[in-house]
């Protein structure tokens, strides 16, 4: 399965990634798949994992937020057109 990432800063688009199966982890840190140059965004802040059939999302950081859909979970799996919402 691939997945088209787009990331959002102030409603602009900032970045667009195609992701094959794999996982890949998001955050502050420059050793981070994706970086995310924000002080609400931990080092290590969330992990997208990508299966052959589904895409699952996990809140990393002890202290971060996760929102996926509008709603603050620790884990959940992605459907096409999901909103997710870090720090």
């Amino acid at each position: 399965m691939k997945v088209t990432l787009k990331i959002f800063e102030n409603e602009k688009e900032i970045l667009t990634k195609v992701l094959s199966e794999g996982i890949y982890r998001f955050g502050r840190s420059e050793f981070s798949d994706i970086v995310l140059p924000h002080d609400v965004v931990s080092r290590s802040h969330v992990e997208l994992r990508i299966t052959e059939n589904a895409v699952y999302i996990t809140n990393m950081a002890p202290a971060g937020r996760l929102k996926l859909d509008g709603e603050v979970v620790e884990t959940g799996q992605v459907s096409d057109g999901s909103d997710i919402g870090i720090g």
